[in-house]
């Protein structure tokens, strides 16, 4: 078995996947009970006193959050780099204001005594199942340190480590000093530096005139391989931790001795950058901010808007416990898994091919399931009066739309999960596997790591992507049937990905032009989700680049829905 060849930690990088699925049911766990310490502490009382009681806790929490996101907004922006202030607010607010009144709340007397039950049911107990396998499996790998025969994790205490090192890692103050011309007995001017050599991610150096450094005093007797010179520059001179791989020691470095090579008085400007010894564990607080995310949107969901999350979790269960779902399911991991031994013949860039066929794969997979579940949970039951009977109940078509809708979204999402899961797991596989049967040998498990990060990305912009259909042919199943449906998902599908091919090319015809103009401005522009190009590149995905293809996402999936409405608010039921 190839399992018996790759080297023995190559599950670390799933296993840090695991780590923040953990971290997010910690969270979830503390926020529970902050919900249940306000509801016995009076805040319970005042919320559930009158609407403008709530209305005032819940903008008074949305603002706290606002204020609290857009200093983390300006914060974690690269230094240097303009802060996009518009970005912020477009996703900062209506955010924040989800999560203010989603925190009012769940103080009221409902959400105390139900808040147990919506996540021990429906897609609130999918989520718990993963989070916890995937927790019990990052227990394993610290317990591995200790009990060789389940060890699979490089050094998971180092790694740990590493996370309590984050906040003092970073871009550090610069170092500014004057040192004199160095005498032929000098030893070096010692420039206090203090930081970890290997923590280095990259150190550079600033001066006019010749100089040379060392972590240790320069004698005649020093080993020149230890030292490194520099010449002069107008500009700053970076080197990467690499460059000083074999020059800096790898534990505490103090001061750096820098002798002035000049015969003049010289400036010197030193910037440091740092970073974990193990950088990958940023990853962490990311899969746990997205798992406690999830589990707040199930939870505020339900607190706002009772009626509607009653259709949208008896939606979610009804079409999880469909045979297609299953099949679906099942169809996609078996290609998945057929698909790491196919030959591609890229001469050592297997996976790049690999990548690019799963994400479409998985892609197709859950715009059909969104599509037949939008038509067997919409059209069918309204043609067979089924929403008749369900509108007879207190409850307005508006309210039945939305649940549906949000209900379909939530199968999707479990689909592309749980696919989207197994495909990180065997990325980070094919990645070593390709090691071991290429010439490379056994590759590190950053390695493995490095492509997860590159596909989470495009994961969760083909998720975007899903939920576009999502809404859309929730709009189409108000007036036709799912064979219509179907075709019309399918032609939006290649337009969207075509046209805007058409319209990059210089020598097109005016008229196919003016067409293509008008078919971007009704249809979606799915290239805006494709970041195969990317993959390929070796480029990464900006932060600001997801951020804006949300915003997208969000209007035309509000505009689909707006739409949606409007057709279903006079269709005939009888």
């Amino acid at each position: 078995m190839i399992l018996a060849n790759l080297p023995g930690e190559w599950l670390t990088s799933f296993w840090l996947l695991s780590i923040g699925a953990g971290i997010g049911l910690i969270l979830l766990v503390l926020s529970l009970l902050l919900f249940w310490l306000g509801g016995r502490f009076g805040l319970g009382k005042l919320v559930d006193s009158s609407p403008g009681a709530f209305t005032v806790i819940g903008g008074l929490l949305s603002l706290g959050f606002l204020a609290g996101g857009l200093f983390a907004w300006n914060w974690f922006t690269a230094a240097g780099q303009e802060v996009n202030w518009i970005l912020a607010f477009l996703l900062l607010v209506p955010g924040c204001s989800f999560l203010g009144f989603g925190t009012a709340a769940m103080f009221r007397a409902r959400a105390q005594e139900q808040m147990f039950e919506w996540l021990q049911e429906g897609v609130g107990l999918w989520l718990l199942v993963i989070s916890g396998v995937l927790g019990v499996f990052a227990v394993f790998g610290i317990l591995g340190q200790q009990v060789p025969m389940i060890r699979f994790v490089a050094r998971p205490v180092a790694m740990l480590e590493s996370v309590r090192r984050i906040p003092l890692t970073g871009l550090q103050p610069e170092i500014r000093v004057k040192v004199l011309p160095a005498s032929i007995d000098d030893s070096g001017s010692p420039v206090k530096v203090d930081f970890r050599g290997g923590e280095l991610k990259r150190i550079g150096f600033l001066s006019e005139q010749r100089i040379e450094f060392s972590p240790i005093p320069i004698t005649p007797q020093s080993d020149r391989e230890k030292i490194l010179e520099l010449p002069g520059s107008s500009e700053m001179v970076y080197f990467s931790a690499l460059d000083v791989a074999e020059k800096l020691p790898k534990d505490y470095i103090e001061n750096l001795y820098v002798r002035n090579l000049s015969d003049r008085e010289l400036d010197l400007t030193i910037s440091l950058e740092t970073q974990p010894e193990f950088p990958q564990v940023n990853g962490i607080f990311v899969v746990g901010l997205a798992t406690w995310g999830a589990f707040l949107i199930i939870l505020f969901q339900s607190a706002l808007m009772p009626k509607e999350s009653a259709i949208s979790w008896s939606t979610f269960k009804t079409e999880t416990s469909q045979p297609l779902f299953m099949i679906l399911l099942g169809v996609g991991i078996v290609f998945l898994v057929i698909a790491l031994y196919i030959p591609y013949n890229t001469f050592g860039e297997d996976i790049k091919m690999y990548v690019t066929t799963g994400r479409p794969v998985i892609l197709l997979l859950s715009i059909f399931f969104a599509v037949w579940a939008a038509s067997k949970s919409v059209s069918e039951e309204i043609d067979g009066r089924t929403a008749l009977t369900v509108l007879a109940k207190p409850l307005s078509r508006r309210q039945f739309l939305v649940g549906k809708t949000l209900g379909i979204g939530w199968a999707v999402g479990m689909l592309f999960l749980v696919i989207g899961l197994v495909f990180l797991f065997l990325v980070s596989y094919k990645t070593i596997y390709d090691g071991v049967e290429s010439s490379k040998g056994a590759l590190p498990w950053q390695d493995g790591y490095a492509e997860m990060a590159k596909v989470g990305p495009a994961l969760v912009l083909g998720y975007m992507e899903t939920m576009i259909f999502v809404f859309v042919s929730v709009m189409i199943s108000t007036r036709l049937a799912i064979v219509s449906n179907l075709m019309i998902c399918f032609s939006i599908y290649i337009l969207g990905h075509i046209t805007p091919m058409l319209l990059e090319k210089e020598d097109t015809f005016e008229s196919v032009t003016v067409v293509g103009q008008a078919i971007t401005t009704i249809i979606p522009v799915l290239e805006h989700f494709d970041v195969s190009a990317a993959i390929v590149g070796e480029a990464t995905v900006p932060a600001a680049y997801m951020g804006w293809t949300l915003v997208y996402t969000a209007l035309y999936s509000g505009v689909a829905l707006l739409i949606a409405l409007i057709l279903f608010e006079d269709r005939d039921l009888s």
